[in-house]
């Protein structure tokens, strides 16, 4: 456990600067949102808008040091003492005067005798959190009695509030302070973590505390002296971190020291091995904890060469890291090679360092065993006796220290199931009495129910006659309204298939009109042969036009053959300045398919006047047919001008054409939409090229199946 105290030294000053950002309620506004109405704000309003932005800047950048902290904290006291907004006051005390820590500490306190006469319960909670924090700078970063009872406290105020992520900080913490207690807010700590994991706005954070709970949780198990759980729990410590760093660095070497008491030395270096793999490269510490590892193996050559390496690092690096482990180590490997002036070197330089340096204190009893060992065979016996006393006493202390922890640990787990065991029995007694309270019950019921079911009885009788009476009635009134409103749809049916009919007769005259048109042309251009074509195909497709306009839907085949006669007309006409081609995606019954009559034929005329007749060269006009999920597709594309160069030219023809056709078109399918529940449509847009300039345009016409199915019955 005395590593793990140790660690608790190293990690606190990251914990404190996190609890100050992190502990109050979850808050993810943008602070330009802030920023930008702060102006505009006066009073109260505006303090609190000042605390927003503090709390976002300090959750941004660290609580320390802060540029912003540091101009809107005293901004947010000054203000606030003029209107006598106390929450505000104690918040700013808490950051006002980052230091010295004797100013700090006054006012830490000041916040504290405010928020208690407010009942403040979340200053409350990070008031005590800092105040411990302060205390533990002033002490020299110890940790005494005193601050572990302010850690109690802000856990205890954080629970008041509801502040599950301050009590989860604080409460991890106090995984730090060893024994059973220690051991019982790590449990908690996990369950808390494991909890703000979860939340969307502190994922992240939740899942940081997380997995070093399970780190400290796996020290207490190997503190114990059983490895098996204390594994369990370091693995999966490892995958949260990992998760935490997104693959960066993970908890390996924490498997590996665990493996190697384990006495599992493959396994050791295997994890080891995959921590190297990708961080792709080994580092001093790494080439430490290997050797070690060999060490155990007796490869006592590979051993050396890796404590060797770990050391020359260390130095030619100007590493922090002390080189006391590979030192001790190093010392061991010469050792076993009889050459005990070099290991007493070693083993002297990595004695120094343990007393220098409070972290690796925790090596002096492996060095001076070793010492001991080494002076006894350079013949000093005085100084071996003298080290191997010194061993002999942190010996017997670290084994008392882990003897008394497991029985601790023990007897904490037999006190926990004696107490579930009174749970229990106390849960047996209550539901003894709760079944003979029942039965009495149960016999008061009865009586009650006989006299409940008479009168039951009695009024659903009267409801009951109630009731027929009033069905028989509504159900007369149902009958009327069905009838009138049977009339209504039929009115309205008759209503939508006249509109219909007079959209088809204003499509015909617009559709011969044009044709008409085209034939005067070339009779005035003196094309008798021409002419004589054109009237023969003309007739033939006006005795379609007149036969198919009486229906409100026609095969699809029809359709087509009407479209195209129209077109080889319009090749005629314009001296086949135009090809065009009709595709089918896919397999389509054209007699069973049917569409409105002329449906096609305004998308092809608009873009033949208006797209292809306007460029030069030769035009294609492509129309593809394909039938997915009882949806008929209609894809009508040209390579003419496009839509916005036809615009432009804004000839008279086209403003007819344009008000004319599509309108009438998008008239009929609005009529054809209202009889449906799926909706027919048509969308159209510029194509264009790899250069993004236009080359043409596409219509889309979509028409569903089963429409035209509603439509032969």
């Amino acid at each position: 456990m005395r590593k793990y105290l140790l660690m608790a030294g190293r990690e606190y000053i990251l914990l404190a600067a996190l609890l100050f950002t992190c502990a109050i309620a979850a808050r993810s506004q943008n602070p330009d949102k802030f920023l930008k109405i702060l102006p505009t704000l006066k009073g109260k309003e505006r303090i609190d808008c000042m605390i927003e932005l503090v709390i976002h800047y300090s959750r941004q950048n660290g609580y320390n040091g802060n540029d912003s902290l540091s101009y809107y904290l005293p901004l947010i006291y000054d203000e606030a003492s003029k209107l006598g907004y106390k929450h505000a006051i104690a918040f700013s005390l808490l950051g006002l005067h980052p230091f010295p820590d004797s100013i700090r500490l006054q006012d830490v306190k000041k916040a504290i005798v405010i928020a208690e006469e407010l009942n403040d319960y979340e200053v409350l909670g990070l008031a005590y959190d800092d105040l411990q924090y302060v205390l533990w700078e002033i002490n020299n970063q110890i940790r005494t009695p005193e601050q572990i009872k302010l850690m109690e406290r802000s856990v205890y105020y954080f629970q008041k509030a509801g502040d599950t992520l301050g009590e989860a900080m604080a409460t991890h913490r106090l995984c730090f302070i060893g024994n059973v207690e220690g051991f019982e807010y790590c449990k908690k700590s996990i369950q808390l973590s494991r909890q703000i994991r979860s939340s969307a706005d502190w994922e992240e954070f939740g899942r940081f505390l997380y997995f070093r709970s399970l780190d400290v949780m796996s020290g207490y198990y190997a503190d114990a002296g059983d490895y098996t759980t204390a594994l369990t729990y370091m693995k999966q410590a490892n995958q949260e971190a990992q998760a935490y760093s997104n693959g960066s660095w993970g908890l390996e070497d924490g498997i590996s020291s665990l493996f190697n008491k384990m006495g599992q030395y493959d396994s050791s270096i295997y994890y080891l091995q995959m921590r190297a793999k990708r961080e792709k490269g080994v580092d001093p510490y790494m080439n430490t904890l290997l050797g070690k590892t060999y060490l155990l193996q007796k490869d006592y050559e590979g051993a050396q060469q890796l404590f060797e390496k770990a050391i020359d690092s260390i130095r030619r690096m100007k590493l922090r890291y002390p080189p006391t482990e590979a030192l001790l180590g190093l010392a061991k490997c010469v050792e076993i090679k009889k050459e005990y002036k070099s290991a007493l070197l070693n083993a002297k330089k990595a004695f120094d360092i343990s007393q220098t340096n409070e972290e690796d204190s925790k090596y002096t009893m492996d060095i001076c065993e070793l010492l001991a060992r080494l002076y006894h065979q350079t013949g000093n016996n005085d100084s071996a006796y003298r080290y191997l006393q010194r061993y002999t006493i942190l010996k017997d202390s670290a084994t008392n220290r882990q003897y008394l922890w497991k029985f601790n640990l023990k007897l904490y787990e037999y006190k926990k199931e004696a107490e579930e065991a009174k749970k229990e029995a106390r849960l047996g007694f209550l539901d003894r009495d709760n079944k003979i309270k029942e039965e009495k019950l149960k016999q008061e019921a009865q009586l009650k129910k006989f006299l409940i079911i008479g009168l039951l009885l009695l009024i659903l009788i009267g409801v009951f006659i109630f009731r027929t009476l009033t069905v028989k009635r509504k159900s007369e009134l149902q009958k009327q309204k069905l009838e009138s409103a049977k009339k209504q749809a039929e009115l309205q049916q008759q209503a939508a298939e006249l509109e219909m009919q007079a959209l088809r007769a204003q499509m015909n005259p617009h559709f011969i009109f044009n044709c008409l048109s085209s034939i005067n042309r070339i009779i005035l251009r003196n094309e008798t042969q021409a002419a004589s074509d054109y009237l023969t195909r003309f007739s033939r497709l006006i005795r379609m036009v007149l036969i198919n306009s009486q229906r409100s839907m026609i095969p699809l085949e029809d359709e087509l053959q009407m479209l195209r006669l129209y077109l080889d007309m319009e090749r005629m006409r314009f001296k086949n300045s135009f090809d065009y081609r009709i595709t089918f995606a896919n397999t389509i019954d054209e007699g069973a398919v049917l569409v409105p009559p002329l449906l096609l034929q305004p998308f092809c005329e608009n873009a033949i006047w208006h797209g292809m007749m306007q460029k030069e060269g030769q035009g294609h006009l492509q129309i593809e047919l394909s039938m997915e999920e009882n949806i008929l597709s209609c894809m009508i594309s040209d390579d003419g001008i496009g839509r916005e160069k036809a615009a432009e030219l804004k000839t008279k023809s086209a403003e007819k054409e344009k008000s004319m056709g599509l309108t009438i078109t998008a008239q009929r399918l609005a009529l054809l939409n209202k009889n449906t529940n799926v909706e027919t449509f048509y969308t159209i847009e510029d194509m264009l090229d790899e250069n993004e300039n236009v080359a043409g345009t596409k219509v889309v016409l979509k028409i569903a199946y089963h429409e035209m199915v509603k439509e032969i019955v």
